[in-house]
């Protein structure tokens, strides 16, 4: 992705996901794009499991991104994502699940998708096909 084109916002709402969100840590910043062209924002919504910790460790595998981790009471998913939203510098701002996992690429595909659109200041988001998968990574099924 081009410098100029902007930053990806990558918004993670967690919530009792501690089995998973180290995954979608790492399929984020693991991500073909320049550290200066990426942030992370996770909030967690008062889990009870070990996810905060889980976020810390994996976190500080990347002490070179550009990463912000929040604990608060839970709020729900509408408050919290709301709250990060305010946070967010990024020029395209993805929404993912803490127990969801970017595809590599998945970032730079999207948001060179979007620049590709005649006037793409007339669209308001993009998005890509799905794979769901089970808790050992099996992929079960796409979806679009």
């Amino acid at each position: 992705m081009d410098r100029a084109a902007g930053t990806v916002s990558v918004i993670v709402p967690s919530y009792h996901h501690a089995d998973y969100v180290a995954e979608t840590i790492d399929s984020t910043l693991g991500q073909d794009l320049p550290k200066d062209c990426l942030e992370l924002i996770i909030i967690d919504d008062g889990s009870t499991d070990d996810s905060p910790a889980v976020i810390e460790a994996a976190l500080a595998r990347y002490p070179e991104h550009r990463t912000t981790f929040l604990k608060q009471e839970n709020q729900g998913v509408s408050r919290t994502l709301n709250r990060a939203l305010g946070m967010a510098s990024g020029k395209y701002v993805l929404l993912l699940a803490s127990d969801d996992r970017l595809l590599p690429g998945a970032l730079r595909t999207l948001s060179e998708r979007f620049e590709s659109l005649p006037d793409s200041r007339r669209y308001c988001a993009v998005y890509g096909d799905g794979l769901m998968i089970n808790s050992s990574g099996k992929q079960l099924g796409r979806f679009s």
